[in-house]
C-alpha cells in the first residue's frame, strides 16, 4: 500500500511543480530539473522519498524476521518492530545507512555487486553462514 501511496503522490508533486498538459520526456525532465529554480521540487521530492522509505524501514526492520522465526500475526510484528527502531534509534539509522550505501555499490557495479549484497544484506541476525 506504501509503494502506491508513493507512486500517487509522486504524479501530485510533478503536476503542483510542472505546468504540463502532456507528459514529458526524460531527457526534457531531466534537463529542467538541473535547472536551479526547481531546488524546491528536488528537496520536496527527496524528503518525502526519505519519509516513505523511514516508514517502510521501521515496520519492516524487525517484524520480517520476527514473522519467519515465531508464530506472531503481522500487526503484533509491525508494532514489535516500530518500537525496536524507536528503542534503538541511533543503531538502527547506522543499520539504514549500510543499507542504502550497500545498495548504491551495488547499483554502482551495474547490478553485479548486488547478487553479492543482497543475501548479505537479507541474512537474518544468528544465522549461521555456509561452511
Amino acid at each position: 500500500m506504501l509503494v502506491f501511496a508513493w507512486f500517487r503522490l509522486s504524479l501530485l508533486m510533478f503536476a503542483l511543480f510542472f505546468d504540463a498538459a502532456t507528459l514529458v520526456s526524460l531527457d526534457s525532465l531531466l534537463g529542467s530539473l538541473q535547472r536551479p529554480g526547481n531546488f524546491g521540487f528536488l528537496l520536496a521530492y527527496f524528503g518525502l522519498g526519505f519519509l516513505f522509505a523511514a516508514v517502510v524501514f521501521a515496520v519492516s526492520a524487525v517484524s520480517i524476521p520476527m514473522m519467519l522465526d515465531q508464530d506472531v500475526d503481522t500487526f503484533t510484528a509491525m508494532v514489535a518492530s516500530v518500537q525496536a527502531v524507536y528503542h534503538n534509534l541511533l543503531t538502527m539509522a547506522l543499520w539504514a545507512v549500510m543499507i542504502v550505501a550497500l545498495t548504491a555499490v551495488g547499483f554502482a557495479t551495474y547490478f553485479v555487486g548486488l547478487i553479492i549484497i543482497m543475501p548479505v544484506i537479507a541474512r537474518p541476525a544468528g544465522t549461521p553462514t555456509a561452511p
